[in-house]
């Protein structure tokens, strides 16, 4: 089994709540195989990509936000919980 080899997404999930939300930001575009991975630890995943204006390089740059929420919410609920908790990251 897959989420055999990620103890530590596993451990992570166990003490996540219902309505607890797992988010990652990503400097890189969404990647199939980390996706399928949690995909296999929670059931169900997601990856959106996140378009920003860049004032480092002066253009607008996107990143990779994974999500998920143990509760089942509506998408746009979900982006505002994971936006708020990397916010607070900050």
């Amino acid at each position: 089994m897959l989420s055999i080899r990620w103890p530590g997404l596993r451990a992570l999930a166990a003490h996540l709540q219902p309505g607890g939300v797992f988010a990652m930001w990503s400097d890189d575009p969404p990647e199939d195989y980390f996706l399928h991975v949690l995909q296999t630890v929670f059931a169900t995943a997601e990856a959106h990509v996140v378009p920003f204006a860049n004032p480092v390089l002066d253009c607008e740059s996107a990143s990779t936000v994974y999500v998920r929420v143990c509760k089942r919410l509506p998408l746009r609920a979900r982006l505002v919980v994971a936006v708020l908790a990397m916010l607070r990251a900050c």
